[in-house]
């Protein structure tokens, strides 16, 4: 089922799950307060933490200004930046995908996702490979058709301000 963007906040507000698209695969996404619905669905480890992404470096919060320069190199794209807030690691993603970044626009508070699938098995690709693997998700419809690389985003863990490693995840 293709939602409308509106229906996706309504859906979001209500504690539901959504799938959207992304500049990289399909994903699911939810508000913070109802991840553990995401974690459930996808069989996943509590210990592997959801990426947050967000449409401005404001919604991190607090961070220290050096990592802007590589803020400024990855977003809006296909990376993953883990930083150290606080004592605990956090995902921040900028994606380059105009449908979802208006939804997280409107909503204005930083949307939890992973890739569309069960751990183990490979991301949805396309809008209809997610409706045929996931019929009972909404799915966010894509008013504005953009590229996807059908790769999962890259990761870039900074901490103390230096980047520390690359790996690529699903």
């Amino acid at each position: 089922m293709i939602i409308s963007e509106q229906k996706a906040i309504i859906l979001l507000n209500k504690g539901y799950v959504i799938g959207v698209p992304t500049d990289t695969v399909y994903g699911f996404c939810s508000l913070e307060e109802n991840t553990i619905k995401i974690y459930n669905m996808k069989k996943r480890s509590l210990n592997k933490p959801l990426i947050k992404m967000i449409n401005n470096r404001k919604m991190i919060g607090k961070y220290d200004e050096k990592l802007n320069r590589y803020f400024s190199c990855y977003w809006p794209g296909q990376y993953t930046c883990i930083i150290e807030q606080n004592g605990q690691l956090n995902s921040y993603r900028i994606p380059n995908e105009p449908n979802l970044l208006s939804l997280i626009k409107v909503i204005n508070k930083p949307l939890l996702t992973t890739s569309a699938n069960i751990t183990r098995e490979e991301p949805c690709l396309s809008a209809q490979e997610f409706q045929e693997r996931f019929k009972t998700i909404p799915l966010l419809e894509e008013k504005i058709k953009s590229s996807k690389s059908k790769k999962a985003s890259k990761i870039y863990i900074c901490i103390n301000n230096k980047k520390k490693q690359e790996r690529k995840v699903i």
